[in-house]
């Protein structure tokens, strides 16, 4: 692997900041394709942004998102989480809603799953932008149609509702199957109420039954009552 100028010079930058082992680390995770599968607050990607952020040097974080843009879109959509994270939950430092909702903007808009997930909730909690119900359906359907679940879950329950799409008990029965294929025990429990209520779907109390107990066998509380 050959590191370019630019990538060279970020390593320069961390160097004289006393930080070379958090931004080998970082370099390393990119050349080989093995940035971890999760995001946090203690990855060595987000504690080399945690650092970029405690002194001001947005322009580096900049230029680390354009060199990232060269290397593969994979390690340019965490880091970019990475960074939402960072400046929504402080990290030691002020929140900064409006300045996670752009980064987590970045990744939302590379096909990021989770970003998109993210990008959903806060237009739906008003957090870093105004409160927008359709705005929020729109990241949440994205993310739901690449199978994130908790995507999934959100968007039936905004069906079943009419928050931000129409009201639409067959659209919400179809997102809480694809929920509950991927056994969330959230939504088979109210697979189980849709088909006792016959909301969507025709009355069926043995398939009712048949998701209650997957509820039940995966820890949910209600369903096992």
């Amino acid at each position: 692997y050959e590191v370019t100028d630019s990538a060279a010079g970020l390593l320069n930058a961390l160097r004289r900041r006393g930080k070379l082992g958090d931004a080998v680390d970082l370099i390393h995770l990119i050349a080989t394709n093995r940035i971890p599968p999760h995001t946090g607050l203690d990855t060595p990607m987000a504690r080399v942004l945690t650092m970029l952020r405690r002194e001001g040097k947005t322009n580096e974080m900049e230029m680390m998102v354009r060199q990232l843009e060269q290397w593969n879109v994979p390690a340019l959509t965490m880091m970019c989480l990475e960074a939402g994270w960072i400046y929504e939950n402080g990290s030691g430092l002020p929140n900064d809603p409006a300045e996670a909702l752009k980064w987590y903007a970045k990744a939302a808009e590379h096909g990021m799953a989770e970003a998109q997930l993210q990008m959903g909730r806060l237009h739906a909690t008003g957090t870093g932008t105004s409160r927008d119900e359709v705005e929020a359906a729109k990241w949440y359907r994205k993310a739901a149609d690449q199978g994130h679940v908790a995507a999934q879950l959100n968007l039936a329950k905004r069906y079943q509702n009419g928050r931000g799409v129409p009201l639409d008990q067959i659209e919400a029965v179809q997102w809480y199957r694809r929920a509950a294929e991927q056994t969330n025990a959230v939504a088979q429990y109210h697979l189980g109420l849709i088909y006792i209520a016959g909301r969507g779907v025709a009355k069926d109390e043995s398939e009712a039954l048949k998701w209650f107990l997957s509820a039940a066998e995966a820890g949910h509380q209600a369903a096992q009552f």
